[in-house]
């Protein structure tokens, strides 16, 4: 109780007293350039990266309607073309009007390796495969000390000019 008794008083005394000193304070302060970088938050949402589809011949075994112009897709083989990465079905001219905006599901991407590392991370909803977050951990951890990893000797002519 007295601490919030003093504190209110604290907050009277500087509003009634110190008011006009606090303002001019503010208005002349003089804000100099500072040498050090400033880190902030970005405001600006990033734009996702624009990524093609990659079609293939396929054969639709039920009734299928193409996912760009929403039309019927006929015939008994190779009705259309689907994409590789997300399954995007559309007729062979409809596949060449469509925007580039693949996002990969992953059940559509069948295997780990010997697949766009940017397919992988879009699929899987990782920002860096766990593939390779274990390669670069091993690195790390055994070529700390191996020359030529992380650590090259220079020039000895150029030690000798240091010294």
């Amino acid at each position: 109780m007295e601490l919030l008794v003093a504190d209110g008083l604290i907050s009277m005394f500087m509003d009634k007293h110190a008011s006009d000193y606090i303002k001019r304070m503010a208005d002349e302060a003089i804000y100099e350039h500072s040498p050090y970088m400033q880190y902030t938050k970005s405001t600006e949402r990033k734009q996702p990266v624009a990524r093609s589809h990659s079609f293939t011949q396929h054969t639709f075994k039920m009734p299928h309607y193409c996912d760009y112009c929403r039309n019927f897709m006929w015939g008994l083989v190779q009705q259309g073309v689907r994409c590789e990465d997300c399954g995007f079905a559309a007729h062979k001219k409809c596949s060449e009007h469509t925007l580039p905006d693949c996002r990969p599901e992953a059940r559509y991407v069948k295997r780990m390796f010997a697949v766009d590392l940017t397919t992988l991370c879009l699929a899987h909803s990782t920002p860096i495969p766990p593939v390779v977050t274990k390669c670069i951990q091993e690195v790390e951890a055994r070529g700390l000390n191996v020359e030529g990893i992380y650590r090259v000797s220079g020039s000895h002519d150029h030690m000798e000019r240091l010294k």
